[in-house]
């Protein structure tokens, strides 16, 4: 599990997004208390990240790496960094010390 914790926290919103889709959009209460439910879930999600997260490590923490889609040299790959500089290959990386990573790379 902890292997795809970032991927869990990243992508618990979207699962709570897809079920509010199918609800009624008539029944307003039901939606509210879904929205509610779901991003209680995700903030859930994200607090092993607090306890486990060491600060000041060096290199990414929680790292996922996968080919997405490899025939168009695409790859899914998420991660914290604590305080390290950003990767020198990195087109893109949005970074602020203790959130996940964006990095785009050819």
């Amino acid at each position: 599990m902890e292997q795809h914790l970032l991927s869990l926290v990243l992508l618990t919103p979207l699962a709570g997004l897809l079920v509010l889709l199918f609800l009624p959009a008539a029944n307003k209460n039901l939606i509210r208390i879904w929205a509610n439910l779901a991003g209680i879930a995700g903030f859930a999600a994200s607090l092993p990240l607090v306890w486990r997260f060491r600060s000041g490590a060096p290199g990414f923490q929680f790292e996922e790496k996968l080919d997405w889609i490899p025939s168009l040299g695409a790859h899914y790959h998420v991660g914290m960094d604590g305080n390290q500089p950003a990767a020198r290959d990195a087109h893109f990386a949005h970074r602020i010390p203790g959130h996940p990573v964006l990095l785009v790379r050819n």
